[in-house]
């Protein structure tokens, strides 16, 4: 472990863990999205007008361009961060995944 000293150049790291109110907060916008979750990724669901409209309340956005995932919390604009979320979710939901098992489970 290193440990510095005295001021620093660079800015300061993004955090990297998303708080537990915040990520709540994110799954119950994508759980909002219904069966579109099944195959959603973070590109998609900023192109979904509900997901975008529910996000755009829970921040107070008020601005002409539509937010990012990073305006809620800098840790969802991780490449790798906001795709487990999702991840996480849909295996929640869909247990059996979306491919021909999944279709025999939900009949």
């Amino acid at each position: 472990m290193m440990i510095c000293h005295g001021p620093h150049s660079h800015i300061n790291p993004c955090p990297i863990c998303t708080p537990a109110s915040i990520e709540e907060t994110f799954l119950s916008l994508l759980d909002s999205l219904g069966w579109i979750l099944a195959n959603a990724t973070p590109r998609q669901i900023i192109l979904d007008t509900v997901f975008m409209t529910g996000l755009q309340n829970v921040i107070g956005w008020k601005g002409y361009q539509d937010p990012c995932l990073s305006d809620l919390h800098p840790s969802l604009g991780n490449a790798d961060h906001a795709p487990r979320l999702i991840n996480k979710l849909q295996f929640e939901k869909f247990p059996e995944g979306t491919g021909f098992k999944g279709g025999l489970f939900y009949l």
